[in-house]
């Protein structure tokens, strides 16, 4: 009886060690997983900074931003009422923990007055972004340093506001920048009574290499072009000079239009 007692309790030990070697499998099988586990292209959202973090920039509605890819920073500008600059480093979510730095105070002297809509388009050899237009306004601000590395970030109006053969102001439009040319590309927005659908395009966008100066180069309504709209999201492909242009409201009407602009930095 004892015998038949011992042999029962090594089946009963070897059941145990082999369900536990079972689950210490599947656990190391998981954790080696875990790195390549969306290797097959899932996209995957990632919460860097939740609502309402310390240190973060205060809520906004309409800034616009920049990115450097060589520092892995976002830069972003104004909204609503504000015209501060904050830098995100590790913007990405790599390398570090996502950190704001406040590089323009609200309110600081020299910069642009705070609004809504406007544009911005960086420059990554010269480190400088350049913003355009937003509420009421159709000037064009050049900030320096824009990273916050290499000195203090610093404004610099290119264009003043009313400047003679400028775009007319407008909010909610898109841009774009060809680095090659140095030539800012800018599509779309409302003024309050007109939804354009005109181009223009900024040659000496960050101010360096000769005075900037505005070329219409697509007129209001003309023939061919895509409908007016506020807030069309646009992208550029350097090695092709083709914008490309996507959705856009007037506010009742939403698009899910897709058009493309040949030559749009009008260059040969």
């Amino acid at each position: 009886m004892r015998r038949v007692q011992v042999i029962v309790s090594r089946k009963r030990a070897l059941a145990i060690i082999l369900a536990l070697a079972a689950v210490i499998g599947g656990i190391a099988a998981w954790l080696a997983f875990q790195p390549t586990r969306f290797a097959d292209g899932t996209p995957v959202w990632t919460s860097t900074i939740v609502d309402g973090a310390a240190g973060s920039p205060p809520p906004r509605l309409g800034p616009t931003a920049g990115y450097d890819a060589s520092s892995n920073r976002m830069m972003v500008f104004g909204g609503a009422a504000y015209n501060d600059v904050w830098v995100l480093s590790n913007a990405n979510g790599l390398g570090g923990t996502s950190v704001w730095t406040n590089t323009v105070a609200q309110g600081a002297a020299g910069s642009p007055l705070g609004r809504a809509g406007p544009t911005a388009v960086y420059d990554a050899s010269s480190n400088r972004m350049m913003v355009f237009g937003g509420v009421s306004s159709n000037a064009v601000w050049v900030l320096s340093n824009a990273n916050g590395l290499g000195g203090t970030s610093v404004w610099t109006n290119t264009v003043a506001q009313g400047a003679g053969m400028s775009s007319p102001w407008r909010g909610g439009h898109s841009a774009v920048y060809d680095a090659a040319s140095n030539r800012m590309v800018m599509f779309g927005g409302y003024n309050g009574t007109t939804y354009y659908n005109d181009v223009w395009v900024l040659s000496n966008a960050n101010g360096l290499g000769g005075t900037p100066g505005w070329t219409n180069t697509v007129a209001q309504g003309a023939a061919g072009s895509p409908l007016g709209r506020v807030q069309p999201a646009a992208v550029y492909d350097a090695s092709g000079k083709r914008m490309i242009l996507f959705g856009g409201d007037i506010f009742t009407t939403y698009y899910n239009d897709v058009w493309v602009l040949s030559n749009a930095n009008a260059t040969p």
